[in-house]
């Protein structure tokens, strides 16, 4: 109930004060600003002439579903019932343990994990993961045994008895030229001396006796033909890294216009590095000529590569020119070790032709004595 100025408010209604009185019931009336009680003023609306209520205890306090206590007088206690509630799990085991017991205060009794040892499985499930969606189960085959390891250890998978898997693997190594050590490494079969590993008409890589012996490369690696020849056929790749090729013929084939014709390339005594080219005589002063520095030459070019690669040795007495002057001309030459220069002299003005030809700088290690083995050579008849 709340009084205002023209009446009171009770229980949602308000109750003007018109013509000075509204009676309510039989006792209770409004007049002005003042609430009255059987014509006795018990209240204004400023708060004045108001009755105090004073307190008192709660005449009764029922305890509901998993509460205990209550009572119907004096000062009541109310607590949860345990028998029905359970307190928050706090309890915790150590690694290895689970949990057996959830007490009612929270705490745990833990007990040892009994797994037991590890044993045969028929079947081992993995379990969930971030990956997988569902269970997968890993069931021994036929042949197999899976080993159980239990937690945080392996599975070992085994071979029970299955002769297929054992038998595959020795015909591996029986055809297929591999051999297993002692701890069950795989690798290439080793042969003996003078054996080369073969395959034989039944089908297996086998070691045999090296049928080259003192046949050369195309031989051993090539297939005769039935007049006894033989050749090797590289299918235009290169052959590298080789320190010396004795042959009888170099014959570069080009095809031109789908005809082969053969050019052969000269034989050089003695190990010598040659370079061709051509210089413009200059004149003036009365004279005529022309200069190849050495020291000066291009990285790269001809004459640089020439220089670097051969021994011209002391004086320059190892290098060989020739000149050959266009038209009909006098020309020649002179060296300038000191400097690195070869100077070109003419009687006009012209176009020289050289031809430059020295030793490879370890011509000295390589002599014209060949005393390789297996090696016959061009067969030549000598001259009296």
């Amino acid at each position: 109930m709340f009084i205002y100025e023209s009446g009171i408010y009770i229980n949602g209604s308000i109750y003007d004060a018109a013509d000075g009185i509204v009676n309510i019931g039989e006792s209770l009336a409004v007049a002005g600003t003042s609430l009255t009680v059987n014509g006795s003023e018990v209240c204004r609306q400023n708060g004045t002439n108001c009755p105090s209520f004073g307190g008192g205890d709660i005449t009764g306090v029922t305890a509901g579903t998993g509460l205990l206590g209550g009572g119907t007088s004096g000062d009541v206690t109310v607590s949860a019932d345990t028998t029905y509630l359970q307190r928050r799990v706090s309890g915790t085991c150590a690694a290895g343990s689970s949990i057996r017991v959830v007490n009612a205060d929270g705490t745990v009794t833990c007990e040892v994990d009994d797994l037991g040892s590890p044993v045969d499985a028929s079947y081992v499930v993995l379990g969930l993961n971030s990956t997988l969606t569902s269970e997968r189960v890993l069931t021994a085959g036929t042949g197999i045994s899976i080993t159980d390891g239990g937690a945080n250890g392996n599975i070992t998978i085994t071979n029970a008895g299955d002769t297929s898997i054992t038998n595959e693997i020795q015909n591996i190594i029986t055809n297929k030229g591999l051999q297993r050590d002692g701890s069950n490494n795989f690798g290439i079969q080793n042969c003996t001396t003078d054996q080369i590993m073969k395959y034989n008409s039944s089908g297996q890589w086998v070691c045999a006796a090296d049928a080259g012996g003192s046949q050369s490369l195309s031989q051993v690696l090539a297939v005769g033909n039935s007049a006894g020849a033989y050749s090797i056929d590289m299918n235009n790749q290169n052959i590298t890294n080789t320190n010396k090729i004795t042959v009888n013929t170099i014959d570069p084939v080009y095809n031109i216009g789908g005809e082969k014709f053969a050019t052969y390339v000269s034989g050089m005594t003695g190990l010598k590095e040659e370079t061709t080219g051509k210089i413009k005589l200059s004149c003036w002063l009365g004279g005529c000529s022309s200069v190849i520095d050495f020291k000066k030459q291009e990285k790269g070019l001809d004459l640089w590569l020439f220089y670097q690669i051969t021994d011209f040795g002391k004086d320059w007495d190892n290098l060989v020119v020739l000149l050959t002057p266009e038209g009909n001309n006098n020309v020649w030459y002179k060296f300038r070790p000191e400097k690195g220069q070869l100077f070109i002299y003419g009687d006009r003005e012209t176009k020289v032709s050289y031809r430059l030809t020295a030793p490879r700088f370890d011509a000295e290690e390589w002599s014209n004595i060949n005393t390789d083995e297996g090696v016959n050579g061009i067969k030549v008849d000598p001259k009296k």
